[in-house]
């Protein structure tokens, strides 16, 4: 845990808290400002979708046990130095994403 909380501390510049080691799960208070949060709550709530599960033939689909709703955003909807920090967190280059 130590370990783990010297990195995360170090790339944010502040404490951290590891609530796990595993599965690693890292709080990172003040990660986003209060005026990064409501920009991003407010670009979220304009196109969400209903969020999809695969089915057994690799398709898309909905189902009645997960309800929750999804909005992608690009880094250019992101507030400025958001994604950079989220890059250097999750330890990738700034727009890598998984491709599905």
């Amino acid at each position: 845990r130590a370990e783990a909380a010297l990195f995360y501390a170090a790339a944010l510049g502040g404490p951290v808290e590891v609530l796990s080691e595993r599965p690693l799960i890292v709080k990172l208070p003040n990660f986003a400002s209060p005026a990064e949060c409501a920009s991003l709550r407010r670009r979220a709530v304009r196109a969400t979708t209903r969020s999809t599960v695969v089915s057994v033939d690799d398709a898309k689909a909905e189902n009645d046990y997960r309800t929750s709703r999804t909005r992608w955003l690009d880094d250019a909807s992101v507030p400025p130095g958001l994604s950079e920090r989220a890059a250097a967190i999750a330890e990738l280059p700034l727009g890598a994403r998984g491709r599905n």
